[in-house]
């Protein structure tokens, strides 16, 4: 039984979803990996929507050319680990002093670190990575399915914006072929007269130049995304990928998995099986 001052806290949002699902989101153990200009939002939002622990991993120190795409780092957080200052700002965000925030610094693509990335996943119920590069991406693919945690992969570039969902049931990120920036615009033009859905093989590219307010965009509908992934605000997602564009419709695609890859096929690097 929660108390009064609980109760009068989260008044809105427990007539939103319900004293039921929101203990389910007060347990929640929440990963961000990449704490960039999508990575830094993630955190506070969890923090002061009150799960149970939030981590947050990145290699890189924060610049003076990150400021103008980040919401809550500043000129005081300048030289420090992007890690270390989204989890500082996490614990800002706290409404529960029960919320627990750990930062991970160290990179995902070094394999003396993949110990570091074990304990980064371990128990997590959902790893949003925000990574602006494809070799972590890969590797944070590969080291989610061996611990059988849940991934949404974000991604922007210019006024688009992409989530990607990937489990042992789903399409991996290996699965499916690169498929260019200017390639996923054109589907995008393709379908841009009416919400869409298509059936493909893959489609995925590597962000770029963005502004903040995509960021807001593409968060906003992550968080929505990954609490339904969890089954804790309606239906698992029925789409592995989400593609929109802040001047056109959204499309939705499912991702085929393939059989022959070789991190989750039938003869790939198949940990989870005995």
């Amino acid at each position: 039984m929660e108390d009064d001052s609980f109760l009068k806290t989260y008044d809105r949002v427990l007539r939103l979803i319900g004293q039921d699902n929101y203990q389910k989101i007060g347990s929640l153990k929440i990963g961000v990996a990449g704490c960039g200009i999508l990575g830094q939002i993630l955190p506070p939002i969890f923090s002061r929507i009150g799960v149970a622990e939030i981590r947050t991993l990145d290699k890189d120190v924060v610049k003076i050319e990150n400021l103008p795409n980040s919401l809550f780092f500043s000129e005081n957080h300048l030289g420090i680990s992007k890690s270390i200052a989204a989890a500082l700002i996490a614990k800002k965000y706290s409404l529960k002093k029960t919320t627990k925030v750990k930062s991970y610094r160290f990179d995902v693509t070094d394999p003396s670190k993949q110990h570091l990335l074990e304990k980064f996943l371990s128990e997590l119920d959902l790893v949003f990575g925000c990574f602006d590069s494809l070799p972590p991406r890969f590797a944070l693919n590969s080291a989610a399915l061996k611990h059988n945690v849940k991934y949404i992969d974000l991604g922007i570039e210019g006024f688009a914006g992409r989530i990607r969902l990937i489990d042992r049931k789903r399409a991996c990120y290996n699965c499916d072929p690169l498929i260019p920036t200017h390639q996923a615009i054109n589907i995008f033009k393709l379908h841009s007269n009416s919400h869409s859905t298509v059936e493909m093989n893959g489609c995925d590219f590597a962000p770029t130049v963005s502004m903040l307010h995509v960021a807001l965009m593409t968060t906003a509908l992550a968080i929505n995304i990954g609490l339904a992934y969890l089954r804790i605000t309606g239906e698992e997602p029925e789409f592995d990928y989400y593609y929109f564009h802040l001047f056109g419709q959204p499309v939705t695609m499912k991702i085929t998995k393939k059989e022959d890859c070789i991190i989750c096929g039938a003869n790939g690097e198949i940990w989870w099986k005995d």
